[in-house]
């Protein structure tokens, strides 16, 4: 994907087609956050794209007008009363790792107050910064499938002693009736 960030003096082509790219790259994607980043340095915003990128998401700074422009073309205009400032966008196009962006990004912004989340699109819809926060404390795809192993795991080893409780109990009468039998 080309950079949002472009050069002041562009002509009306490019202008129409970095904001198609934008609204081509936002209607593809499973999530979309818009952030405010006022004060940011460059080596912190270096570190967030470094641990976004671990998950397949990416941070972007864009010019508002193209923002509002591809958010206007797609329909999702409650986003636009977000944009203010300094405006970023965190993207991810991977339904797996959408909840591992988000925790990092809600993380992130705890340890940096300078980068604030306001919006996003997720999963097709619009959500608020409440909403963001809620999702990114639910557990990654992997966390789940950890949980439901460990679940059957340990349901399959009660199982499995339930099941040998009788044998060992019969051992055990036998071994008893044995030495009754040896003895006497």
């Amino acid at each position: 994907m080309k950079r949002f960030a472009t050069p002041h003096r562009l002509s009306k082509e490019q202008k129409a087609q970095i904001i198609s790219q934008l609204q081509q790259k936002i209607q593809n994607t499973d999530c979309l956050v818009l952030t405010t980043f006022k004060g940011l340095n460059i080596e912190e915003a270096s570190q967030l794209k470094r641990k976004l990128r671990q998950y397949g998401a990416e941070f972007k700074v864009v010019r508002n007008k193209f923002l509002m422009m591809a958010l206007e073309k797609l329909s999702l205009n409650p986003l636009i009363n977000h944009i203010k400032g300094s405006t970023g966008i965190v993207i991810c196009d991977n339904k797996e790792n959408v909840c591992s962006v988000l925790k990092t990004l809600v993380d992130f912004s705890k340890e940096n107050t300078k980068l604030q989340y306001s919006a996003g699109y997720v999963y097709k819809n619009i959500v608020d910064s409440e909403k963001i926060t809620e999702i990114s404390k639910l557990p990654s795809k992997q966390e789940l499938c950890a949980q439901l192993i460990m679940l059957l795991k340990t349901n399959m080893y009660k199982l499995c002693n339930v099941l040998n409780s009788p044998v060992v109990s019969l051992v055990n009468i036998l071994n008893q009736i044995k030495d009754k039998h040896s003895r006497g």
